[in-house]
């Protein structure tokens, strides 16, 4: 990620070294490699935090702690392998939109294992004690579902190919 960053920033401020023109595709993919696994560094903790304060404001353990974790892990792994899915449209070869497609659809299972581990955590509260903080987390999780469905709606290349680059 830092190199492509770095790329990114240095023919942004010293374009001498790409004084032969630049690959818009390379500057694509390196800006996709870098960007898109930042929304997951932006998640993740947000899921630490909600790990955080379910049990506090529930009065109840977390639903499954180790599926958490494992949840959390996968979803870490595989951040970094679905920025692909924003190139379906420039030319890809059929086995790289294939394996886009696939990290795309797989990275529904951890984020899956952990938003159903919130939900259990709330199905087994003795009481829930509806504060700020409380709220904060309920709200979070419905705009992660919501979000989810249309990262599944998106994982479908044919669907992918008519909405990129649209305000969808």
């Amino acid at each position: 990620l830092m190199v492509g960053l770095g790329m990114l920033f240095y023919d942004y401020f010293n374009p001498i070294f790409f004084i032969t023109g630049t690959n818009t595709l390379l500057f694509t993919i390196l800006f996709w490699f870098w960007g898109h696994p930042i929304v997951y560094m932006a998640v993740i903790p947000f899921f630490g935090i909600i790990y955080e304060i379910l049990p506090k404001f529930t009065g109840t353990k977390i639903y499954s702690y180790n599926s958490g974790v494992w949840g959390l892990g996968l979803l870490l792994i595989l951040s970094e392998l679905v920025w692909g899915h924003h190139l379906l449209n420039s030319g890809l070869g059929i086995a790289w939109i294939t394996f886009f497609t696939t990290m795309s659809f797989l990275v529904v299972i951890p984020s899956a294992i952990t938003v159903f581990n919130f939900i259990g955590t709330l199905w087994t509260a003795k009481s829930i004690r509806m504060t700020v903080p409380m709220l904060f987390v309920l709200n979070g999780i419905v705009d992660f579902i919501i979000g989810g469905i249309t990262g599944v709606m998106q994982s479908f290349a044919p669907f992918n190919e008519q909405v990129h680059g649209t305000y969808w």
